[in-house]
């Protein structure tokens, strides 16, 4: 198709040079400016490509034809390790890169050798064989304990030989042979006609037109050229596998796939989820996420830190603040902000709280995290009272009161003193003690009233200085204050039990 479409830009076809005219020159069946060709004659062919030789090339159709080169010179086998392991080299192949040789090394172990590898081999003589198609015998050692064995390298296809019955030949797979049809000649070109010339016993290999494939897979449309197989386009190598490859690659003649270069280490590449790594590629085709560097700026999402940096291990961390809510009912709501400082609310002054005075009440919240209630006072104005708050607004004012009753003992039993005691009025002037006896009816009669100036009085219940009163039995008291001219009302009675003392 690519030389009709030639064609139709205006450039004759042609078989042969007498199809173009004398200015131009039959190049790939297509009529060429003379300026344009290769070559006129086959001197002019001294440029080879790599993997060629200039050594018998040859001018076909403007176009220089060399001949591959050929790897048939290995090294010669040598001692390898500590002179016990013989190592040969095989079959070489040119390297498209460097132009250069490359041959295979095989290793062959010699336990059985006394001295070296090579002793086997003493001797051994390897002469060309099959009248040249087997050429560059060497001598090689094989495992004990087989003999040594020759080895030779294959003379290239097609070439002339002498057959062993003394006729002319061709060398086909290392033996050689005569050529009696065109089957004995493939040399699996398809961009060649193969014919066995029987004269020479040698094989005609006459280029051809037609498609063909040129066992590179990376190449599209090929096509015969010369007796040459050549893709007309090339396979596009645009889709590296991932972000870390370099975008173009290049094709892989093999297998038709695209290779690609890993892009250099420590180039940038698609985050992860973690703040405290780097996202860079590893140099092999991989995006890395290594640590970020110690300190490097971050947010570790927890409200209750601040400063938050990374800490070289991948992770985020920050200085914590702790934001408890303030005491009591009033205290302040606190709240982390991602500062040092907390965020405070109070509760508003709709909130009921206990100002801790119970000479106070409707108390409230003042805002600000106190609380404040409304004062009010108990003191009745009375000095032998007691004046208590109860918080709610109400007051208790209770009257001076016997705070103890102490029975003292005596030397008989007709004498049982008992300490009456009571709390003092300051400004009392004198009391008055009235004092009662329980019966055993368990009823409570008068017993007998003092006047004191002092808060206490000694009692001798059994004494006969007072009143008749059953002996054993128990009494109570009360008191009053007498202040300014008034008396106090009584306080409280309290009681005297006759068991806590010794019997009359």
């Amino acid at each position: 198709m690519a030389g009709l479409c030639l064609a139709m830009e205006g450039k004759a076809t042609c078989a042969s040079q007498a199809d173009c005219d004398a200015e131009e020159a039959c190049v790939s069946g297509l009529c060429e400016p003379a300026s344009s060709t290769e070559c006129r004659v086959a001197s002019d062919c001294v440029s080879p490509g790599v993997c060629q030789i200039a050594e018998g090339a040859s001018c076909d159709v403007g176009r220089c034809v060399y001949a591959a080169l050929t790897c048939d010179s290995p090294p010669q086998p040598e001692c390898a390790g500590n002179n016990d392991v013989f190592r040969t080299f095989g079959a070489g192949a040119c390297q498209a890169a460097s132009g250069t040789c490359v041959y295979p090394a095989t290793d062959v172990a010699c336990a059985s050798c006394d001295t070296t590898c090579l002793m086997p081999c003493e001797g051994v003589q390897c002469p060309d064989l099959q009248g040249g198609c087997q050429t560059g015998g060497r001598c090689e050692p094989q495992p004990a304990p087989a003999p040594a064995e020759c080895v030779y390298e294959t003379t290239q296809d097609g070439t002339a030989c002498t057959q062993p019955e003394g006729g002319a030949g061709a060398c086909q797979q290392g033996r050689c042979v005569a050529c009696t049809s065109a089957a004995q000649c493939d040399d699996n070109n398809p961009c060649t006609l193969d014919g066995c010339d029987a004269t020479a016993g040698a094989c005609t290999h006459t280029p051809q037109a037609g498609a063909c494939d040129d066992g590179n897979l990376c190449t599209l449309g090929d096509a015969c050229v010369n007796g040459q197989c050549r893709g007309a386009s090339s396979v596009s190598c645009n889709s590296p596998p991932g972000e870390c490859y370099e975008a173009a690659g290049t094709c892989e003649s093999g297998s038709g796939q695209c290779s690609y270069a890993p892009r250099a280490a420590g180039s940038a590449c698609s985050p992860d989820a973690v703040v405290c790594t780097q996202d860079i590629c590893d140099g092999a085709g991989a995006c890395t996420h290594p640590p970020a560097a110690l300190a490097a700026p971050c947010d570790d999402g927890q409200a209750c830190t601040y400063n938050d940096g990374c800490d070289g291990n991948g992770a985020c961390t920050g200085t914590p603040v702790v934001c408890s809510d303030g005491p009591g009912v009033c205290g302040a709501a606190r709240a982390c902000n991602g500062t040092a400082q907390c965020t405070e609310v109070y509760p508003g002054a709709s909130t009921s709280c206990d100002d801790g005075n119970l000479c106070s009440h409707s108390d409230r919240c003042n805002g600000i995290g106190g609380c404040q209630g409304t004062s009010y006072s108990c003191n009745d104005n009375d000095i032998c009272t007691t004046d208590t708050c109860d918080g709610v607004g109400s007051c208790t004012n209770t009257l001076l009161a016997p705070t103890g009753l102490a029975p003292t003992g005596g030397a008989t039993v007709s004498r049982q003193d008992v300490i009456l005691v009571w709390s003092p009025c300051l400004t009392a002037t004198e009391y008055e003690l009235e004092i009662q006896y329980q019966r055993t009816d368990g009823s409570w009669w008068p017993y007998v009233t003092y006047t004191e100036v002092n808060s206490n009085k000694t009692f001798y219940p059994c004494s006969s200085q007072a009143p008749a009163a059953p002996c054993n039995s128990n009494f109570r008291f009360r008191v009053r204050a007498l202040s300014g001219g008034v008396y106090s009302p009584h306080a409280p009675w309290a009681t005297f039990l006759w068991a806590n003392c010794r019997s009359c």
